[in-house]
């Protein structure tokens, strides 16, 4: 899971994974609290096919708040 923390409340966060290649795997909204905000990892695709071994980058935007957030990017890798 994703862990970020959060001083809005009353937007969401918008979660997109992406593959090496650069395409877009899933996406996913979560609703958005003060505080600690926990993100489930999805590891399938837009069919709900098991996403294969390999380097995956998420993103996390912020949206719907009054305050700008830079979004969040990083990389996970699944393993068989």
């Amino acid at each position: 899971e994703f862990d970020y923390a959060a001083t809005v409340s009353g937007g969401y966060s918008h979660i997109e994974i992406y593959n090496y290649a650069g395409q877009l795997i899933n996406d996913y909204k979560m609703s958005l609290n003060i505080g600690k905000n926990q993100v489930p990892i999805i590891i399938t695709d837009r069919n709900n096919s098991k996403l294969a071994p390999g380097v995956y980058f998420y993103r996390i935007s912020v949206k719907n708040t009054d305050i700008l957030v830079e979004p969040m990017t990083d990389k996970f890798i699944i393993v068989q």
